[in-house]
């Protein structure tokens, strides 16, 4: 292949080159836009994953609490069920006043032992009611203990409800409001055989977790009474928030709401009720590892929901975390970011793909510039060929050939032949220093004064 030939080919080629070089860049863009977009999810798919270990860690830790102190208390209390002398003080009928204060004497002497026995922080008030869930008594946990009289008597009347009323009168003022308090918040919650666990708030900020469990009598099997046990909060669950964690409790048997850390007032309310659809979400997954990891929407946010489900007691632990401090403004920075970086691509895109046409556009015309120079140059070919022997002269004593073959289209060299008189011939060779134009012009110069 020739110089000419090797030129046209590498010109051909970077025709070719400039016209696919927008469709490469629009693709390289949107594998790029790709790549952020998915590294983008990618970090947010990690900071899922963090909220989510944190959120196990912090309902394991709630768990080892209520395995831990839980079950000490339902096998501490299982003895304040069977109680023979709690058994005939709610078994006798009211309107027999001496028979039921007797029998109190005896229940307040067992109860005031019993507290001093078991020597557990955790209990906060003992409550015995009736079995159309009337209040009887409370007991309030670390009153000191009294002398009772034989005769039973006390400074109400049985059939009212009483605070400690025998555990002696040396307590202070704060005791007596508890006391107070828990008998106070029976009028605000239904008959227990409908509420058996809930947390509840007292008006001095005393957080009581409360269980409620039936007094079943030893012959007929008929419930006689209610126990409630009135526990500290802390003791039992310990700390119900972290940092951003909040703490759900809700029954697995019934479905409704033990403890909520986010609102305390939806206690012993449907969980459905207070949070639609939440208990569906949890059903519709499969509990894998341990543990249920999913997003509920609730109020206008978002929460990263971790649950657990205990089989004693058949509760279910949930961390409600609400995904505005992690996700919401990391969202909206990320989203300015990626916005902000593809405008950046495309403005650059944009400017690139102007000067790639820009670079066709003039590439197109030094084609067009470049096949002109072309046709001048082959017409100034075929007639500096034209200025030299066509033919070999015709010579009875010599046989004489010649061609010339110029490096580019025209060159600096020349022949020709003379014919002279006597069968004489004369040869007229020239050759101009340099190539192409510059040398071929003197050429014709001197080919024409030689004619």
């Amino acid at each position: 292949m020739n110089a000419s030939g090797i030129d046209e080919s590498r010109f051909q080629q970077s025709i070719v080159r400039t016209r696919y070089f927008r469709g490469i860049f629009v693709f390289a863009v949107i594998a790029f836009a790709a790549l952020f977009v998915g590294f983008y999810d990618l970090v947010f798919k990690a900071i899922s994953n963090a909220v989510t270990v944190q959120s196990r860690f912090f309902v394991e830790r709630v768990s080892s609490n209520i395995e831990e102190s839980y079950h000490r208390i339902s096998r501490e209390t299982s003895t304040l069920l069977v109680n023979r002398a709690i058994g005939r003080f709610l078994s006798i009928d009211n309107d027999d006043i001496d028979r039921k204060n007797v029998a109190r004497k005896r229940v307040d002497e067992y109860i005031t032992w019993w507290l001093e026995e078991v020597d557990n922080p955790a209990y906060a008030a003992l409550t015995y009611l009736n079995s159309a869930g009337e209040v009887l008594v409370v007991y309030q946990a670390g009153i000191k203990s009294r002398v009772y009289s034989d005769d039973g008597t006390g400074q109400q009347q049985s059939s009212q409800p009483t605070v400690n009323a025998a555990q002696g009168s040396d307590r202070s003022a704060s005791e007596v409001d508890l006391a107070q308090m828990v008998t106070r918040t029976w009028t605000r919650v239904e008959s227990p055989a409908s509420a058996d666990e809930y947390s509840l708030v007292l008006p001095d900020a005393t957080r009581l977790f409360r269980t409620i469990r039936p007094i079943v009598a030893r012959k007929t099997g008929g419930t006689i009474g209610f126990l409630a046990i009135d526990l500290h909060f802390e003791n039992i669950f310990g700390a119900d928030i972290e940092a951003d964690r909040r703490l759900l409790v809700t029954s697995s048997k019934s479905g409704t709401v033990v403890h909520d850390a986010i609102s305390p007032e939806h206690s012993q309310r449907h969980t459905n009720d207070v949070y639609p659809g939440f208990s569906d979400i949890l059903t519709d997954q499969n509990q894998e590892s341990g543990g249920i990891s999913v997003e509920y929407e609730y109020n206008d946010a978002t929460y990263s929901v971790y649950s657990v489900e205990l089989e004693k007691p058949s509760w279910r632990l949930t961390c409600l975390v609400d995904n505005a401090a992690y996700v919401d403004e990391t969202s909206d920075t990320g989203g300015i970011l990626i916005v902000t970086a593809l405008l950046f691509v495309a403005l650059a895109g944009t400017s690139i793909v102007i000067l790639s046409r820009r670079v066709e556009e003039r590439t197109k015309k030094l084609a067009d510039a470049r096949d002109r120079l072309e046709e001048e140059l082959n017409a100034a070919h075929e007639l500096q060929m034209g200025l030299m022997p066509q033919q070999a002269p015709s010579n009875p004593s010599l046989d004489i050939a010649g061609k010339c073959q110029p490096a580019a289209q025209v060159g600096g060299d020349f022949f020709q032949y003379f014919e002279l008189e006597d069968n004489r011939i004369a040869i007229a060779m020239a050759d101009v220093t340099g190539h192409g134009m510059r040398a071929a012009v003197p050429t014709m110069v001197f080919s024409g004064l030689l004619s």
